[in-house]
């Protein structure tokens, strides 16, 4: 029968053996499958496969010129797959690892977004694999739970700060990033030095994370059917500031302020859902200086954005509910 012969380390962890070697990621797609806990309790491990994610991945590696996927996956060949391992003279954990070419003889205990993200691009990439050889189902929710129990998960902020460094080309989350940054930086932001960047403790003034002013900018600039996410960075930069300004001095005691939730991601996130409707009446009245952003917002400057007074009310449905009474609050299309 036709092998898939790789270069393997053979080693153990207590009593349980395991290869570790590099395969391509089409000759792994060929051999492995996932089961997840929804579709077999019996014998499956795995969170169901998010098509989201899925997407995320193909969509970093189509936009990537180079695909690094430095952490290993971890498989465990069935007991019917019967690879072979033949060491090389003189070394008896190093050598040859012969896998049998046949579908679904490997299943996927940690890795599977990865690996199916890779699915749905033309690439064919080298992937680190480790691999066990009969684990029991407990075995193999053990191995899971560890790494994804276990281990503590990195910042978003963090990420998005590290992901700012590591940029080639440029994407949305790239620019997003690049206006976070620069709207936490320049002197005339009203945002300035209030962004957490890192997962360092926080200072007092830092009210709002990198992740949550990337995440609600991105949402406007993946929307190309908005004037604002097709202008260029630097006047988005502009336009923004404009319009926190504007709110930052109707509400000039209530802004970054401890007990207000303004600079916070429920009142950060809403502003920024209702900001496009804003910028749309400036620009139907081809006036983007303060004065008229002012007097789109002039409905807002008896609203309550206390803390007690939104307490309970959180993440994308909170911020939805405030947005939506933001805009009804906005002055009509066509009035003077």
């Amino acid at each position: 029968m036709d092998s898939i012969i790789v270069r393997a380390y053979k080693s153990s962890q207590g009593s349980i053996p395991f290869y570790l070697f590099l395969i391509n990621s089409i000759d792994l797609l060929h051999i492995s499958y996932v089961i997840s806990r929804s579709d077999d309790p019996k014998k499956g491990i795995q969170r169901i496969t998010s098509s989201e994610r899925l997407t995320d991945i193909a969509s970093f590696v189509k936009e990537s010129t180079e695909v690094i996927f430095p952490n290993n996956l971890i498989i465990n060949f069935d007991r019917k797959a019967q690879v072979v391992f033949r060491p090389d003279v003189g070394k008896p954990n190093e050598g040859e690892l012969a896998i049998p070419r046949k579908e679904k003889i490997a299943q996927v205990i940690d890795g599977q977004h990865r690996l199916y993200g890779l699915e749905k691009t033309e690439k064919n990439i080298p992937l680190i694999v480790v691999g066990f050889e009969g684990l029991s189902v407990t075995q193999q929710a053990k191995i899971f739970l560890t790494i994804n129990s276990k281990q503590k998960g990195i910042n978003t902020s963090l990420v998005y700060d590290l992901f700012g460094i590591t940029r080639s080309g440029e994407n949305v989350e790239l620019i997003a990033i690049d206006i976070s940054k620069s709207l936490n930086s320049d002197e005339d932001s009203p945002f300035k030095d209030m962004v957490k960047l890192t997962d360092a403790r926080k200072k007092d003034k830092e009210t709002l994370s990198l992740a949550a002013f990337v995440v609600s900018l991105k949402k406007i600039l993946k929307n190309k059917d908005i004037a604002f996410s097709n202008l260029d960075s630097h006047q988005q930069i502009i336009l923004l500031k404009n319009y926190f300004q504007c709110v930052s001095r109707m509400f000039m005691l209530q802004w970054g302020t401890r007990g207000y939730i303004l600079t916070k991601t429920l009142g950060f996130s809403a502003l920024m859902k209702v900001f496009p409707k804003v910028h749309l009446r400036c620009v139907l009245r081809q006036d983007l200086l303060g004065a008229n952003i002012e007097s789109q917002i002039e409905g807002w400057k008896d609203f309550d954005f206390s803390s007690k007074e939104w307490e309970g009310v959180s993440g994308e449905a909170g911020a939805a509910k405030l947005a939506s009474i933001l805009e009804s609050k906005l002055k009509q299309l066509g009035t003077k």
